[in-house]
């Protein structure tokens, strides 16, 4: 869709620097960093035979090994930052999701290259890592429950998104899918200078879309068409590419542009900006 004030969204927690989001890197405070820990937050899954003190204390070694300065180690259980770094002195205090346990001398070699020059093909390796063992992550409680509205006045969200599946995937994906689906919460009546149609959120497997669109006037082709977009953020893969994310991959243009009337609501869109602004 080719307007830059009217467009599809995909991840609210999005950025353009590969390994930060999904690694997570970032300062801690000094209640954080305690030079001569080496612990470990939650409870590890995989741990194999060998005790988590005795992999942690490993670890440390080998990071000591490869790293001209101290290092302090602590290993964490967290959800969203992979791995926390700063200095202490001519120290490096580390923050590490356990899955860190599981990684080669290679991995960690890059690690701490990206961790002190933030050299960009070493962040990739590490996000590499962190996607590979991204089932050590320890999921949402399940007492998160999320309100979804499919139904709106004029749309259903949820009967629009099976009939899309069911057209443009493949049998096995159709099959296999698992994404839900919701309006948008109403935002305050205001003047908008820009529109987000539609939005992706991976972790929780959902797509949102704006409720501006559940309105008489807008065709259903247009709304099967954010939705077809958002499916493909969930269907298809996120590429690193010289340390920068790129969500709008080539397959994802060449499977986008098989809807059918995918220059149709291009036109829509072109010609009702005003109007879904004013919405």
């Amino acid at each position: 869709m080719g307007t830059t004030q009217l467009s599809f969204g995909f991840d609210s927690a999005a950025t353009d620097t590969c390994v930060p989001k999904r690694v997570g890197i970032r300062p801690t405070s000094s209640a954080e960093a305690r030079p001569s820990s080496v612990s470990a937050g939650g409870s590890p899954r995989g741990e194999g035979a060998r005790p988590l003190d005795e992999r942690a204390q490993e670890l440390r070694r080998t990071l000591a090994s490869l790293c001209s300065r101290p290092i302090a180690l602590t290993l964490t259980d967290n959800r969203r930052s992979m791995v926390v770094a700063r200095r202490r002195g001519d120290a490096l205090v580390l923050r590490l999701h356990h899955m860190f346990l599981e990684a080669d001398p290679d991995t960690l070699r890059s690690l701490l290259t990206w961790v002190e020059r933030h050299e960009p093909q070493a962040g990739v390796r590490v996000d590499a890592f962190v996607t590979v063992h991204r089932q050590l992550i320890r999921p949402r409680p399940s007492t998160a429950v999320l309100r979804l509205t499919p139904m709106g006045r004029f749309h259903d969200l949820r009967a629009i998104l099976e009939q899309v599946a069911c057209r443009y995937l493949e049998p096995e994906e159709w099959a296999s899918l698992d994404v839900r689906i919701s309006w948008g919460k109403r935002a305050p009546s205001r003047r908008r200078r820009s529109i987000q149609l539609g939005s992706y959120v991976r972790e929780d497997r959902l797509i949102r879309v704006h409720r501006a669109l559940d309105a008489e006037w807008v065709p259903r082709f247009f709304v099967e068409a954010v939705v077809y977009h958002e499916l493909l953020h969930h269907q298809i893969p996120v590429e690193c590419v010289n340390g920068r994310r790129r969500v709008h991959t080539p397959e994802f243009r060449v499977r986008e542009a098989l809807f059918e009337r995918h220059a149709d609501a291009n036109a829509f869109e072109r010609d009702h900006l005003g109007q879904l602004l004013r919405s």
